[in-house]
């Protein structure tokens, strides 16, 4: 009895060379990737909640104004950007907000360099001197268990583009 197996390659040749093509340079699903979680991000803002689905304590101005916790000029909200390269993708805030996105995301205080106090208006258009600001965390970054699920089908999608 003979026993024989036998693989041909060269079907699948073109494919192989595409999928390494694309896994070489993830450029173009990791631009997705961005669009994805930049979304995501912008929907965090809209339902005023965290990643991980954790409501924002209102901030006062919101409850004083009816208007939303984190979205009085929408900066910090339209100020995520992504950026892709061929292995990476970075997800964070630009232009104008990135001044105070840190201490919206993490929370903090904010206390005077110079001065004895701080002077403000405040969302009822008192004005303010105080010694310490205190902001709680908010925070709008992060990647949530569905955002994971999006990743992986849009890794999925994108190499599956190869074959066809």
């Amino acid at each position: 009895m003979d026993f024989r197996v036998e693989v041909v390659v060269a079907p699948t040749a073109g494919f192989l060379l595409r999928l390494l093509a694309r896994v070489d340079d993830l450029t173009p699903g990791m631009a997705r990737i961005g669009m994805l979680l930049v979304g995501s991000i912008q929907e965090n803002f809209e339902l005023g909640h965290a990643p991980d689905g954790t409501r924002w304590k209102p901030s006062r101005r919101a409850v004083l104004q009816g208007g939303q916790t984190l979205v009085d000029t929408g900066a910090l909200q339209s100020g995520i950007v992504y950026e892709a390269s061929a292995n990476r993708v970075e997800i964070g805030p630009s232009g104008p907000s990135l001044k105070y996105a840190r201490i919206h995301q993490e929370g903090g205080e904010i206390r005077p360099k110079t001065a004895k106090a701080l002077f403000f208006r405040g969302a009822d258009g008192q004005a303010r001197t105080v010694k310490v600001v205190r902001i709680p965390a908010r925070p709008y970054m992060g990647i949530s268990a569905e955002d994971w699920n999006g990743i992986g089908e849009t890794l999925l999608d994108y190499l599956g583009e190869a074959h066809g």
